[in-house]
């Protein structure tokens, strides 16, 4: 009620206030965005230069069959991320769509990552299923669900993969730092918390809740559903690596380990379209120790074309079957 007895040079004053501190805002986020790129852009060169010479002379061993084996797996899994989240627009919020809209709906929305902000993707997924008659709410929280249950299982990954490699008291720092993510991944409060922050990091302002329907198994379901997929995702990747390199069956899981990570960083860096940068920067500095630093940074860069292929394939499938069902419809309602 006090703001109704304000006087007029009250009200201006505040309001050129906030207009001053979101401006103050704007500035100290682009200064940041502007650290961040300084340096991914210097841990790149400092990788690169070091090492032109060796990937002048590099010897590629390319394996067409490795290539296909993994861009066909590569496309498998990008078919099971959709199904998981038509899964999780079931299970949590009780909405129905096929397996077809729902990989058209991630398939298309997903090439708004490109886009620097990091919400574009989110923002088409949303109008792709409305158009389906998807409500905007249940859209919105379920892909939120997603993403989350993605992050925290590639982090899980990681942190498996680095008690693997970790000795001494590092290796039982990684062990409770497992076991704080695994028993903290399957808390209401802790996870409503994450979801809350994911919806300020991506600068969503509608009001968003954990379903009701919210339970500790179905939550432990799709972690193990989530991590199922990262392992063939890791497989995809080991074929791909061994269409330019070979890389022995026991370092399946470095591979992959130093991939969830990358990805991860990827996704938080909101930055540059699709993380690009970050997750090369990242894929190399945790598998330089692996493989040699021209075979590391080859395939850091060679798998984001290897992706961003993928990804259009997915989405010129998807917007064929988009277009498939037009005809079928007219047909449909001409006979009634």
């Amino acid at each position: 009620m006090c703001g109704f007895f304000l006087s007029r040079d009250q009200v201006e004053v505040q309001s050129q206030s906030r207009i001053k501190q979101w401006i103050m805002e704007m500035g100290l986020r682009r200064y940041l965005h502007l650290l961040v790129l300084t340096l991914v852009a210097y841990y790149l060169v400092s990788q690169i230069v070091p090492n032109w010479s060796q990937l002048k002379q590099y010897n590629y061993h390319q394996d067409p069959v490795y290539g296909l084996l993994s861009f066909f797996c590569l496309l498998i899994y990008f078919a099971a991320m959709a199904w998981n989240w038509k899964a999780i627009l079931t299970a949590y919020y009780k909405e129905q769509v096929s397996l077809s809209e729902a990989f058209r709906i991630i398939s298309l929305a997903q090439l708004g990552k490109y886009i620097p902000g990091g919400f574009w993707a989110l923002v088409g997924q949303t109008h792709l299923g409305g158009k389906v008659g998807l409500p905007k709410a249940p859209i919105l929280k379920s892909t939120l669900l997603h993403l989350m249950f993605t992050l925290v299982s590639g982090l899980e990954i990681f942190l498996f993969w680095r008690i693997t490699v970790a000795g001494g008291e590092a290796k039982w720092a990684f062990v409770g730092l497992l076991s704080v993510v695994v028993v903290f991944s399957v808390t209401p409060f802790y996870l409503e918390g994450l979801f809350d922050w994911l919806v300020k990091f991506l600068r969503r302002e509608e009001t968003t809740y954990l379903p009701n329907s919210w339970t500790v198994v179905k939550t432990i379901r799709f972690q193990l559903l989530f991590v199922c997929c990262w392992l063939w995702l890791g497989l995809a990747l080991w074929l791909f690596i061994n269409s330019l390199t070979i890389l022995p069956a026991q370092l399946y899981l470095d591979a992959l380990g130093a991939f969830a990570v990358s990805w991860v960083l990827g996704v938080l860096n909101v930055v540059t379209p699709a993380g690009i940068g970050t997750r090369e920067a990242g894929f190399i500095f945790f598998l330089k120790d692996v493989l040699p630093a021209s075979d590391v940074i080859v395939i850091a860069l060679a798998s984001r074309i290897w992706i961003t292929v993928a990804e259009l394939t997915c989405a010129a499938v998807a917007w064929k079957l988009g277009g498939q069902k037009k005809p079928q419809l007219v047909h449909r309602v001409g006979k009634e």
